[in-house]
């Protein structure tokens, strides 16, 4: 390392950072109707959260090239609402002492 470098920590933002997953999901469920899908509730999110991806995209009838038209309109609709999306519980204190 030269002399001029500065440590770097990288984070994942989803789930790491942010709380996307309830945003996430009313957005999926939001879209839904108009892929020709069905909505998923609170409760089977917590069942499909234990579902590996082919598992998970099987379940709700997702096809691969669906899946990227799907998941490109969820990640547009998600950066428009990253406002709303809360910080997990510590973390912005987390960060702030990581910077001093």
């Amino acid at each position: 390392m030269s002399a001029n470098a500065k440590p770097l920590l990288i984070f994942d933002f989803d789930g790491t950072l942010a709380n996307t997953i309830e945003t996430g999901i009313a957005i999926y469920n939001e879209l839904a109707a108009g892929y020709g899908l069905r909505t998923v509730t609170a409760a089977e999110v917590q069942e499909l959260r234990k579902l590996n991806t082919r598992a998970l995209l099987d379940h709700l009838e997702i096809s691969g090239l669906m899946v990227v038209k799907l998941g490109a309109h969820i990640r547009k609709l998600l950066h428009q609402r990253m406002d709303t999306v809360d910080m997990i519980r510590g973390t912005r204190e987390m960060i702030l002492s990581l910077h001093s």
